[in-house]
């Protein structure tokens, strides 16, 4: 079995690394810094290889991943198009770790094609969105009729020192897209876009997360859980944003230094985010947190007449004996390799482009989390109406 994994950043490491402990017989880890590919393939030896690929050129893409059994795609988001194409192309099985909602939408036209070429795309296969797509899809398959779906990931970060810079999990470019993008959200059947960091909601997590504030986030669940899940009428995700993070990120949204317009400055020409984002890359690095991070997916709805709510919950934290700090990343990386996986083994059949929650067999990627020390708590609970309403307390 043959898996070609692009991007050597945090995310790509952990798939990397969840991969060789799963036995895969070879795995190619490509990025355009060579150097980075080469630095995760000498930590971990063995069966894996380095190569060179630059995700915004289809040649490079479709040469890299030809004769793989499967590919992940852990690169940055804006290049999911360009690789899925390629993809396509060389009908190579496929997964990728979401596209913030529009790059989402953008992949999901190719659905067609995909179909026609024998071949399955699966759009957002991590934590989320991935994980939470499948739980929200099995709470729902559980009910006789679902009404509302909300998804709240939280997070809490632990220094070693008592002064430390504002801690990104994962590419800062994202981050700051996640944050500063208008979200979208479902509200009676409609979709509705809402002010960056608005609907602050306070949500306690299992221990220890805790205590999240947490905002509407762009995010790729609402680009297809209203179309997969019939009749829901209300969906939204909502993350957790410490106030550290949200003192330093907020203004800088408010002042408009997000903007992607070019700008002269003595004679050359930036955008805002270009120079926050390396600016925040060269320092985000300093001083890297222990995260721990909770996810919780309700679904709501009606069985045999009564309203319910399922709710599921998952934790995930550092993993010390791969030197792994990041929650975020490894709970990521390891549902992507789960998935990516399933589709080397042939065990996802469906063919076009898919979301999560139409192709991953839900009980089958619990129990892979399952083996690598991750458990899916689910509980229900009789709610006493039928209309939207949040299992935590709102501010």
């Amino acid at each position: 079995m043959s898996i070609v994994v692009l991007g050597a950043g945090r995310m790509g490491s952990v798939i990397v690394k969840d991969l060789q402990a799963s036995g895969v017989d070879k795995i190619i880890v490509a990025d355009v810094d060579i150097a980075k590919a080469e630095k995760v393939v000498k930590q971990l030896g063995g069966r894996c290889r380095a190569k060179k690929v630059d995700l915004a050129n289809i040649g490079s893409v479709t040469s890299c991943i030809r004769n793989a059994d499967a590919v992940a795609n852990a690169g940055w988001y804006e290049f999911n198009l360009v690789v899925t194409q390629a993809a396509i192309d060389v009908q190579v099985p496929y997964v990728d770790l979401g596209g913030l909602y529009h790059m989402t939408r953008k992949q999901l036209r190719l659905h067609r094609k995909a179909l026609q070429n024998g071949c399955t795309i699966v759009v957002g296969g991590g934590e989320s969105p991935g994980l939470t797509n499948v739980l929200a899809k099995l709470g729902a398959s559980k009910l006789d009729s679902t009404e509302t779906i909300m998804i709240r990931v939280g997070s809490r970060d632990f220094y070693d020192s008592k002064t430390h810079f504002p801690s990104f999990p994962f590419a800062v470019g994202t981050v700051l897209d996640e944050l500063s993008m208008n979200p979208i959200i479902l509200v009676n059947g409609k979709f509705r876009e809402v002010l960056p960091l608005s609907g602050e909601e306070k949500v306690e997590f299992p221990k220890p997360v805790g205590i999240n504030t947490c905002h509407y986030s762009l995010h790729s669940e609402l680009a297809t859980l209203p179309n997969t899940i019939k009749g829901v009428r209300d969906v939204d995700f909502k993350l957790g944003v410490s106030l550290e993070f949200l003192r330093t990120i907020k203004p800088l949204i408010d002042l408009g230094l997000l903007g992607r317009e070019p700008i002269r400055i003595k004679g050359t020409s930036v955008s805002p985010k270009d120079f926050l984002v390396a600016h925040f890359s060269s320092v985000a690095q300093r001083d890297e947190p222990s995260r721990h991070v909770a996810v919780r997916v309700v679904v709501h709805g009606e069985k045999n007449h009564a309203p319910v709510q399922r709710i599921y919950e998952t934790l995930a934290g550092p993993k010390s004996e791969w030197g792994l700090k990041n929650g975020t990343a490894f709970l990521t990386g390891i549902v992507a390799s789960v998935v990516v996986q399933m589709l080397a083994k042939k065990q996802i059949v469906k063919r076009g482009v898919l979301a999560p929650e139409q192709c991953v067999e839900p009980n089958a990627l619990i129990a892979g989390l399952k083996t690598r020390g991750v458990e899916v708590k689910e509980r229900v609970a009789v709610s006493e109406k039928s209309s939207y309403e949040s299992p935590v307390n709102r501010e």
